[in-house]
């Protein structure tokens, strides 16, 4: 007999200013167990059948344009590409549709890939085939495409998912801009599920997620809030100018030449090479009323042109003279209050176009005439976005006639901790008007992670990096707000809108692990003396900071260029002597530098090493060719406590112990002429140590620190690791050496919420600390003594939570023998266990809730 499992899919949506209400069904879960079959379970890599389901979200309340998929009868097809634990094809299943029904799961947990329920209130069943498995497997779902031209699955076995779903096969085209004329490519939708292991009970009252391939745009105009004294508007309909052809099926980001498949996705992906549809395609019988909403694909910000919304209506000027059919051009920004103390001040900014979502667009008063053509009003500024047009946003100088504001630089890649500098200017003439700026950062400067304080100076601001993400890109911003004033004596105004508006700058820093030169000093040419330094020159880096400089140290080399348009220049620094190397436009677009030298040494090798820097990159030491090296491959995982062991992030910060000293990475290679560098992504490394230096000390031990940092929701974990071996234990030849460091440390960091339950809902409450106890399992030990719980609550994200740190070592008394909890953590609060968390959970999120 077949074990019969209930699995459910949906269609997730997030709406702005939509909302919708659901049915709670509180004998679902009951229902659900009395149509469970329960036979023999089934074998490893048998086949097993499972029944789900499909959600929707009731996002029907205005007529789609476009096709599309709204309600779960829209989903006609369903296809699962399963993949194994790296994220190699396996195979692919044709799902059997079934009915719908609106007896859906309550608890948040039944839903994947977020747990989180949201306003479901249909599923829709279907039946599929899976082998079972007790290896870790990703699912992609896919409803609804065309499989044309697909291999068949015997031929695609091994294939990666970065390779196989960022296909052009997974994606979909517009035929043009008619938002009157439906097309297909709407209809496809994706979800990923990743679980530790594949058997009947996998999804058993699980309900899997679908995200739609699109947005959706909708446009408001209340006639009410039309201002008498500005004539009167009568909206027709409207158009969006500047879309994206293509659009993918199964959204994607790449970070350090990975894939990554987020659900739901954060940034919008646009497929290569894709085209946008240009606003000039628009043609007046493609206006659609405002009783229906636009689909269009997902965009960025960057792709060279700004989508925008094309308004039509007729219009009355405010003289009582009608002038019939209008045209206005509405951008897509947001504006956001910079002054929790003044709502009035503001600043606007494009936004990205994601799938899934719906943005409406909001009139309350018309108060211009607009434009008689639509190409008159395509080519005008918009009228509600005067000074954050995007052909200016990579200008350092912006100004209104009257003011100018310089702001440098203006944006700014971040690849090691310090405090970065920028400086600013905001003139009137010779008026100098600095004491009316502001600065807003988009972060918390008491509690990211990774960026601290901004400090106004004289000149401008600082900003203090604390940490680099070891494993992610990440984008902060600054905004620059020059703002107006007013009167005698002058004071600043701000306002959303005429006069007031102030002109503003933002500058983008983007935090993320340096780059790789992959430098090589190329063989001599023929008949020469001369040789070739050639380094990778990544588009990750943004082309507004090309030109850079990159230092070059080396006695035995002279560049045969020097002082050629200031290309190689010698420069002293820091009590030492560089080449300075100016990477150009040219360099930037053939993603590589040249340089030829010409070599000092009698048969043109290296008897030193060669050093190059620079502060987008990691420093890489080409070693000395007349010394003879052993370099080892090492694979360098850390153990967690609960026995994982992930690999070591690649911007892991070293200290090496040898004869009883600590050194630095640099320190160690000016004492023994050993490196220690990156292998190009997490958990690889390579060690290059002179054979002199093994042959004299291969039986002493050498000891590796490190510190791993995993941020998380309010806080992070941090894993203090070592693993000692002998010299020549490290520098084993023939094969890579693979080494796990142990935790020595582990500090921990967060917040406590509380929460109390009556008259039918949860409210927040506080806590006595005196009745709160931490304990450790397993062993079971009560490890209340290492917390330090702040007695004060801070507001955040509409809490007030208790700020924690958590210090565990490995020698502390509460563990003798025994190492570190193994298992979870937990609170115990007046009597009872509040909350826990083991250690896959603490890495995702340190935000502790008690109910009390």
């Amino acid at each position: 007999m077949i074990k019969k499992t209930t699995y459910w899919i949906t269609i997730l949506t997030v709406a702005l200013g939509l909302f919708a209400t659901s049915c709670i069904h509180d004998n679902v879960i009951n229902e659900m167990e009395e149509e469970v079959e329960v036979a023999a379970p089934s074998a490893e890599g048998k086949r097993f059948k499972v029944t789900m389901g499909l959600q929707a979200d009731d996002l029907n309340k205005v007529q789609l344009r476009s096709g599309g998929v709204e309600t779960l009868d829209g989903v006609t097809s369903l296809r699962l590409l399963v993949f194994d634990e790296n994220q190699k094809f396996l195979y692919s299943e044709d799902a059997v549709l079934g009915n719908t029904t609106t007896n859906v799961p309550t608890a948040n947990e039944s839903y994947l890939p977020d747990a989180q329920k949201g306003n479901i209130s249909e599923i829709k069943q279907f039946t599929v085939s899976l082998i079972k498995s007790s290896q870790k497997r990703y699912i992609h779902f896919i409803a609804n495409h065309k499989w044309v031209g697909f291999t068949q699955d015997y031929f695609a076995v091994g294939k990666s998912a970065g390779e196989m779903l960022t296909d052009p096969k997974f994606t979909t085209t517009l035929p043009g801009l008619d938002g009157t004329n439906p097309v297909d490519a709407f209809d496809p939708m994706w979800s990923v599920v990743e679980v530790p292991a594949l058997d009947d009970n996998t999804f058993n009252g699980k309900v899997v997620k679908l995200l739609r391939n699109y947005a959706k745009i909708s446009v408001a105009y209340n006639a009410g809030t039309q201002d008498p004294n500005e004539g009167s508007f009568i909206l027709q309909g409207f158009a969006v100018g500047n879309v994206m052809k293509t659009g993918s099926i199964v959204p994607f980001r790449t970070e350090n030449y990975l894939y990554y498949f987020d659900f739901p996705p954060n940034t919008p992906t646009v497929p290569a090479n894709a085209e946008i549809i240009d606003a000039s395609e628009i043609e007046p019988n493609f206006f659609i009323p405002s009783s229906q909403s636009f689909n269009l694909f997902e965009k960025g910000t960057d792709e060279g042109k700004i989508a925008f919304v094309l308004i039509k209506g007729e219009r009355t000027n405010r003289n009582g003279t009608s002038l019939g059919v209008r045209y206005y051009k509405v951008d897509l920004i947001t504006r956001k209050a910079i002054d929790q103390n003044d709502p009035n001040k503001v600043i606007s900014a494009y936004f990205p176009i994601l799938r899934n979502r719906h943005y409406q667009v909001n009139i309350a008063s018309v108060n211009s005439d607009g434009f008689a053509t639509i190409a008159d009003a395509i080519q005008a500024p918009a009228g509600n976005n005067i000074f954050s047009s995007v052909e200016l946003k990579d200008f350092e100088h912006v100004s209104d006639g009257q003011k100018s504001l310089v702001v440098s630089p203006i944006q700014q890649v971040l690849v090691t901790p310090g405090t970065y500098s920028f400086s600013t200017n905001y003139m009137s003439g010779t008026t100098d008007l600095r004491n009316y700026l502001r600065y807003y950062p988009t972060w918390d400067t008491a509690t990211d992670n990774y960026l601290g304080a901004l400090t106004g100076t004289p000149d401008g601001f600082t900003v203090e990096v604390k940490a680099i993400p070891p494993d992610a890109v990440l984008d902060y911003s600054v905004e620059v707000v020059a703002l107006r004033y007013s009167g005698t004596p002058a004071t600043p105004v701000d306002g959303i809108s005429g006069a007031t508006t102030p002109i503003l700058r933002q500058v983008r820093l983007t935090l993320r692990p340096p780059f790789e030169f992959n430098a090589v000093l190329h063989p001599k040419e023929t008949g020469t003396n001369y040789r070739t330094l050639e380094f990778d020159v990544p588009k990750a880096i943004p082309s507004t900071l090309v030109p850079f400089n990159v230092l070059i140290e080396t006695s035995e080399m002279t560049p045969v260029n020097a002082g050629e348009d200031n290309k190689v220049i010698l420069v002293y620094k820091d009590g030492k002597t560089y080449y300075q190397y100016t990477v150009t436009q040219a360099d930037y677009t053939a993603g590589k530098a040249q340089i030829p030298f010409k070599m000092n040494t009698s048969d043109g090798e290296t008897t030193k090493p060669i050093h190059l820097t620079s502060g987008f990159y990691n420093k890489q030491t080409l070693l000395a060719e007349a010394i003879e090296y052993t370099t080892t491959d090492l694979i360098l995982k850390y153990a967690r406590p609960d026995g994982a062991t992930p690999m070591v992030p690649l911007t892991s910060v070293f200290t090496f112990t040898f004869d009883g000293v600590d050194y630095t990475t640099e320190e160690l290679f000016t004492a023994y002429n050993m490196t220690f560098t990156t292998g190009g992504s997490d958990g690889y490394f390579k060690m290059s140590a002179p054979n002199s230096f093994i042959s004299a000390n291969g039986n002493e031990n050498f000891t590796i620190t490190t510190e791993v940092l995993k941020t998380s929701s309010y806080g992070h974990v941090k894993y203090t690791v070592s693993s000692t071996k002998t010299l020549n234990e490290w520098a084993s030849t023939g094969n890579t050496n693979t080494a796990t460091l142990e935790p020595q440390a582990i500090e921990i960091t967060g917040r406590i919420r509380a929460r109390t339950y009556y008259n039918q809902g949860y409210y927040q409450t506080t806590l006595n600390l005196e009745y709160l106890y931490l304990y450790g399992f397993n062993p079971q030990v009560n490890i209340t003594s290492f917390i330090n719980i702040s007695p004060r609550q801070y507001y955040q994200d509409g809490w007030y939570g208790y700020p924690y740190t958590l210090t565990l070592n490995r020698d502390t008394a509460n563990f003798p023998g025994v190492g570190f909890p193994n298992n979870s953590l937990y609170f115990w609060y007046n009597g009872d266990w509040r909350d826990y968390k083991d250690w896959n959970g603490l890495e995702s999120s340190t935000d502790f809730l008690l109910t009390i």
